[in-house]
């Protein structure tokens, strides 16, 4: 812990402010989206499916939103779009809280997928921005631990709290988001920010296609990142009405999963760092996909609270290893000056989490949460194989070696 926060004392003071920001703003935001299925049920009786629907549209509308949020910071700078996106995440918060019509919940979580998309990308853009190659995949590492210590908060105050399916922590969040944003405004005010690399070309949103088209290694990482999400947003979505379908005490069992989880990775994460951190990212990435896919069998299979935790201990041991090197193989791939922009396109992945509560809700529904996990289980294996085609046509290409060059 000492050594982290040496290591922490060490950013620039905008990374230090975004990674204690990221903290505050995901404990707050795991008090409400995490139950959001829960919360729709009550309040409008939909079915599993379009519940998934409507949750999985706000990931959808973040895949569209990050190239043009990621793209935009670019050319007129990370400070505006983080900003604004902010503020208007915070209103989106506080109308979740008060509007009752299923049409109403759908505007807000798209909104709510905008916001992340602006939001998160160009804050990991601008984290990469101030600091070096050597610091970043530390950074990210720190990122990833920040997230998890907010998420383990969450979850278990809004439950036990009695927030569970109210309004209130959808309340608190959106004053928790606006309090943060009016603090990063005068941080950023008070530090000058020079930002390096910044993009020359007019702004237009076919270059980002015309990259995705040209950079093959781009898109083997993006259509595994899309499958590996589809997975991954299963426990976001269908875990918890799979609980509260099939267990009485379903959403405790859910809530006690997610602290599980973010403690897990709290504990964990950085000693599993400094052992796999000299590793190739792909190495990472097949121990991490193996552990994954071992936890969502054991999703399949367990029959109390003991199995689960079991399981979602090693399902959390595969998220360790893959998150941090999936973002390791998209940074080498981008250039200084589109970073941004290849952040951006990282927000494809999103369609997996759009299509995953559907179509989990779906497979959910029809065939049980068994079958369900277990597709899941066999998707890491395709993922797999699509992240070696990746790398493979990177290290072909020799754009590895001009990259060192440059840096």
């Amino acid at each position: 812990m000492f050594a982290q926060l040496r290591e922490f004392n060490r950013f620039h003071p905008i990374i230090r402010f975004l990674l204690f920001g990221t903290m505050i703003m995901r404990a707050a935001r795991s008090m409400s989206m995490p139950f959001l299925a829960i919360y729709l049920y009550r309040q409008t009786g939909l079915s599993s499916d379009l519940i998934g629907i409507i949750i999985g549209l706000g990931f959808l509308a973040s895949t569209i939103g990050g190239i043009f949020g990621g793209t935009l910071s670019d050319k007129i700078g990370r400070k505006k779009v983080m900003l604004i996106a902010l503020f208007i995440w915070s209103l989106v918060f506080l109308l979740f809280g008060c509007v009752k019509h299923p049409v109403l919940f759908i505007i807000l979580n798209i909104i709510n997928g905008l916001c992340n998309s602006f939001f998160e990308p160009v804050s990991k853009a601008l984290m990469s921005d101030l600091s070096d190659t050597s610091e970043r995949f530390r950074i990210f590492s720190l990122r990833y631990l920040a997230i998890n210590i907010g998420a383990a908060v969450g979850p278990l105050a809004g439950t036990y709290l009695g927030l569970v399916a109210s309004s209130t922590p959808f309340l608190i969040t959106g004053t928790v988001y606006f309090c943060y944003a009016l603090a990063l405004t005068l941080m950023l005010r008070s530090i000058v920010m020079q930002q390096r690399g910044e993009y020359k070309e007019p702004f237009r949103l076919r270059i980002a296609w015309d990259t995705i088209k040209e950079d093959v290694p781009l898109r083997f990482y993006v259509l595994g990142g899309i499958i590996w999400m589809f997975g991954y947003s299963q426990m976001d979505s269908t875990l918890i009405q799979y609980l509260n379908h099939e267990f009485v005490e379903g959403v405790k069992i859910f809530s006690v999963l997610i602290t599980v989880n973010a403690v897990t990775v709290i504990i964990l994460q950085m000693p599993i760092t400094k052992c796999f951190e000299n590793r190739n990212p792909l190495f990472n990435i097949a121990v991490g996909n193996t552990l994954f896919m071992f936890g969502n069998i054991g999703f399949a299979f367990s029959d109390g609270l003991f199995s689960f935790i079991l399981s979602m201990i090693v399902f959390t041991l595969g998220e360790i290893l893959s998150f941090p090197a999936m973002n390791v193989l998209l940074d080498e791939l981008a250039p200084t000056s589109m970073r941004g922009m290849y952040y951006g396109i990282q927000n494809f992945y999103n369609i997996g989490q759009f299509l995953g509560p559907w179509l989990g809700g779906l497979i959910l529904g029809l065939y049980g949460g068994a079958t369900l996990f277990l597709i899941v289980s066999f998707s890491t294996l395709i993922v797999l194989y699509i992240y070696w085609r990746g790398r493979q046509k990177y290290l072909a290409s020799g754009k590895h070696r001009e990259k060192h060059l440059v840096v």
